[in-house]
């Protein structure tokens, strides 16, 4: 079974595949460390949006964040929508 899979792991994985997976990860960083936090300064600069909260009888439900991100992927996928177009 060892030997299937190490030959596996050579016949399958290319260097396109190598490529892939590091340009897909430079992409996450430039999204999670630059895009995200420069948008979240320009929608909320009183970081205001995360502290809302919803209280339901004993439970209480923050939902400032989700609200957030919900938000920045709209626009991120409205500004990649509006350059393929």
């Amino acid at each position: 079974m060892k030997d299937g899979f190490v030959k596996f792991i050579f016949t399958k994985l290319t260097v396109k595949m190598f490529v892939t997976l590091i340009v897909y990860n430079m992409f996450g960083v430039l999204l999670n460390e630059l895009i995200v936090p420069f948008t979240y300064s320009i929608i909320d600069p009183n970081k205001k949006l995360d502290n809302l909260k919803m209280t339901h009888g004993d439970c209480t439900i923050n939902y400032g964040k989700s609200v957030t991100d919900l938000l920045i992927g709209f626009i991120l996928l409205f500004i990649v929508y509006s350059f393929l177009i």
